[in-house]
């Protein structure tokens, strides 16, 4: 086994590594489950995702090919491995592997939103819209497809239509503060800001970290002529904005040179000025795994785990 107990398959080791971040130890556990079984699609599956969590994309993407030539018929295979080759740029073997999910499961909610959100990223909005459609009419309480319908036909400056979208979205999970935040940014375009700044209140409430949500309340509150509200959560949003992008940077940063630990680090640190602990002991551990000897992420995890 994997930590000394001796009745702990790989597999099952693979899986509490995963559970606590430590991704690189879980490839290996992965790995040496495959020696014994190598044509368990399963286990290629969960090599996949542990590769993904630890941004070898180009890995989960042969581990993820290597799992639906081994079961052809894996829709969620083929949606994981659409969405990595998304993020890579690689977008028509993405749609490739979707339209093939789609036809193998013709009511799969999750392929059709991911299938809408490659239309979308590609400018594309009449067809994402369909396919989010497609998403809903599977599920018709799948919250995350009505707000990406919301987003599509805001672009096509059908408020009505995005208004209507934007609800189900809420109806179906009214814990996500991207929702409220949506609701209310329409609620401003027709310039009801009593009504926007009470939806985009309980988004900043949901989620206080959600830079967007501080600036559509910011630019609310400046129209009710609330100013210093207003000024404090343009504020706000500016700090947390920068966070982001920084987040952002890195994670591309990494995309390119994923073997430098100080990557890891920066973006550990600024996960935990925002207060976000758990990703940023998981950075840290990323940290200190593509260099033992990095001292400083050994004394920020520390104070962390503390």
């Amino acid at each position: 086994g994997a930590a000394g107990n001796p009745t702990e398959t790989d597999a099952d080791a693979g899986e509490r590594l995963m559970l606590s971040g430590r991704y690189p130890e879980a490839v290996t556990a992965f790995r040496r489950a495959l020696v014994a079984d190598p044509d368990s699609a399963p286990l290629r599956a969960r090599l996949a995702r542990a590769l993904a969590e630890d941004e070898d994309l180009d890995g989960a993407v042969r581990a993820y090919e290597r799992t639906v030539a081994l079961v052809p018929a894996d829709a969620d295979s083929r949606t994981r491995l659409a969405i990595i080759l998304t993020r890579l740029d690689r977008f028509e073997e993405a749609l490739a592997n979707l339209e093939i999910a789609v036809e193998l499961v013709p009511d799969h909610a999750w392929a059709y939103d991911v299938l809408g959100k490659l239309h979308f990223r590609e400018g594309r909005y009449n067809d994402a819209a369909a396919a989010y459609r497609r998403a809903t009419e599977a599920d018709a309480d799948y919250g995350e497809a009505w707000f990406d319908l919301g987003q599509t036909l805001l672009r096509q400056t059908d408020l009505e239509g995005a208004e209507s979208a934007f609800g189900k979205a809420v109806a179906a999970d009214s814990s996500d503060a991207r929702f409220h935040d949506a609701l209310g940014f329409v609620h401003y375009k027709r310039r009801d800001y009593q009504a926007a700044a009470g939806r985009l209140v309980r988004a900043v409430q949901l989620n206080p970290l959600y830079a967007r949500a501080h600036f559509n309340l910011g630019n609310a509150y400046l129209r009710l002529g609330r100013r210093d509200e207003g000024s404090a959560e343009l504020e706000t949003f500016r700090l947390l904005d920068d966070q982001e992008r920084r987040i952002r940077s890195l994670k591309n940063t990494i995309l390119k040179t994923p073997e430098r630990a100080e990557l890891y680090h920066d973006m550990a640190v600024i996960f935990g000025q925002r207060g976000e602990f758990e990703k940023a002991r998981r950075r840290y551990i990323q940290a200190v795994t593509r260099d033992p000897n990095f001292a400083p992420s050994y004394h920020n995890l520390g104070n962390i785990q503390l």
